[in-house]
């Protein structure tokens, strides 16, 4: 970074474009920026409109079909004419593989990195005898945290520009230097129920009075049903934290509800199909006041094999407990130890995920079990199985989706069986709204080359929130796509095994402006 080339405060930049230049591309580039450092900074860019007398502060920038670069560093580009330059990559490839869009977008973000102050990475005193690219342009006065592979200011790193995703330390610099942004929105995944025991996934609402609305599928959408009470309040503290899990009690192929209270009560709310009514209260010791409502704690899956669901509550320490259903209420029944241990990291982000990625029936339920996989944050995943009391260690593969590279921060992960083979597979989301599928064999999940674009932006809104619901809306086995607009609307986007395509809409009174885009709502 070269902090004599900072912006001063408050930190609203003006940016405008010296040409008329090409709308799409213009869109790209406003679209990286608010992907990118626009989301995780404090840093506000204003205008984009065409430069004039009256509008030629801040970032004054073009595309052309040549090399991109900037005429100075951060501040010094104030007002200059057509000091920052955006290549159109119209004449040739940026990379392998990468669309013009990707390296239209790519560059942007490299280069109004510069604008923001950063040097290349590559020019640090302390890069690596590995790092074998040149060094090039202004240099930095001052390092953020170790040399950065990663980084998409560095012309070292692997993946070209980070393919435009910030790494780890990139949002450490911006934010040490302009703040962060803290953007709204729940940060947990969707829990998915089936009420009525069909093969469709249903959903349910919770209020602010505790009320819980009964959304079931009708094949197409999700219609209202009716509704149950609960003492489940926001003002009692239901709406924040580890509350509420979905499990199969009873064994009887319908989703009950299990409900924690902050002195380690957990109530059983049993669904008949129609409605819910409360079972029972099991008493434990996972309180509020030793740690139990924040973090990454309790995983549901059927343990014992005998067709329940069954909790699994991991402590600090990484040390797992089973606590197995009896058909109405849970009972302790085993513990193990595992390395996940909060002091490793493994008590937040994209750390667990409980998914059958071996679609292996069992003999004596018939019913699929699932296994807990652990991402740890170099990409690996480790694979946990049930021997039928604990979970004891299977294999572990590698994916390039780790940490240094973004895939920790905001919505990136959804479990859902995209081909209909009865393993789970992960959807993994890209800062720009791009998902690939990583496709279960059976032992690892593996990722498909092939991106399609979608909506899904992290600067749009899509990056924390109630926004994505991985269900199987008509029953067939094939997991839908659906998510929530802040307008309340539910868009269904229907999986062919390859990609998934928008397919129907269906409205809600769930508007991100009545607050159901943040806390404890949906299940």
């Amino acid at each position: 970074m070269a902090t004599d080339a900072l912006w001063p405060m408050p930190n609203t930049i003006p940016v405008c474009w010296e040409d008329a230049g090409n709308e799409q591309e213009k869109q790209w580039a406003r679209e990286a920026w608010d992907d990118s450092w626009g989301t995780v900074s404090n840093i506000v860019l204003t205008g984009w409109n065409r430069c004039n007398s009256s509008n030629n502060h801040g970032l004054r920038m073009e595309f052309r079909d040549e090399g991109a670069s900037v005429e100075e560093l951060g501040f010094g580009l104030h007002g200059m004419e057509r000091g920052v330059h955006f290549n159109t990559w119209e004449s040739n490839d940026c990379e392998t593989g990468f669309t013009r869009k990707r390296c239209v977008r790519s560059t942007v973000i490299h280069e109004l990195g510069h604008a923001l102050g950063f040097a290349h990475e590559q020019n640090r005193d302390d890069r690596p005898s590995s790092a074998t690219c040149d060094t090039q342009g202004s240099e930095g006065d001052t390092t953020v945290g170790p040399w950065d592979w990663d980084s998409v200011m560095n012309y070292c790193n692997p993946i070209r520009s980070g393919d435009g995703e910030l790494s780890y330390w990139d949002r450490v610099g911006v934010q040490q230097y302009y703040g962060a942004r803290v953007l709204p929105g729940a940060r947990e995944s969707f829990q998915r129920m089936r009420i009525n025991g069909d093969a469709m996934d249903d959903l349910i609402a919770r209020r602010a009075d505790g009320t819980f609305d009964i959304w079931l599928s009708n094949g197409s959408a999700l219609v209202y049903s009716g509704a149950f009470s609960t003492g489940y309040t926001d003002a009692s503290g239901w709406n924040d934290g580890n509350r509420f899990l979905v499990a199969d009690v009873t064994g009887d192929g319908k989703s009950d509800l299990l409900a924690r209270n902050a002195f380690g009560g957990f109530d059983t709310w049993v669904s008949n199909g129609t409605t819910f009514t409360y079972a029972g209260t099991t008493s434990t010791a996972l309180t509020d006041a030793n740690g139990w409502n924040e973090g990454h704690r309790f995983f549901v899956m059927d343990v014992n094999d005998d067709g329940k669901d069954d909790v699994l509550a991991r402590y600090g320490n990484g040390a797992f407990e089973v606590w197995a259903s009896n058909g109405l209420t849970l009972a302790y029944s085993a513990a193990f130890t595992t390395p996940f241990t909060d002091a490793n990291g493994w008590n937040e982000g994209h750390r667990f995920f409980v998914m059958d990625i071996d679609g292996a029936l069992s003999p004596t339920t018939g019913r699929r079990a699932k296994e807990l996989l652990a991402r740890d944050a170099s990409g690996h995943f480790a694979v946990w199985r049930s021997n039928g009391s604990v979970l004891v260690y299977a294999n572990t593969f590698f994916t390039p989706l780790h940490n240094a590279r973004g895939w920790d921060d905001g919505h990136r992960f959804i479990v859902m069986d995209v081909n209909g083979d009865h393993r789970d597979d992960l959807v993994a989301r890209r800062s720009d709204g791009d998902l690939t599928f990583l496709r279960s064999n059976g032992l690892t999940i593996f990722e498909y080359p092939t991106r399609f674009e979608t909506p899904f932006r992290s600067g749009a809104g899509w990056k924390f929130g109630h926004r994505y619901f991985p269900m199987d809306l008509n029953g067939d086995g094939w997991d839908d796509l659906v998510v929530r607009e802040p307008s309340g609307n539910f868009v269904v986007w229907r999986s062919d095994g390859w990609s998934v395509d928008l397919y129907s809409s269906f409205t809600t009174p769930f508007t991100d402006a009545n607050g159901w885009n943040e806390g404890n709502r949906f299940y």
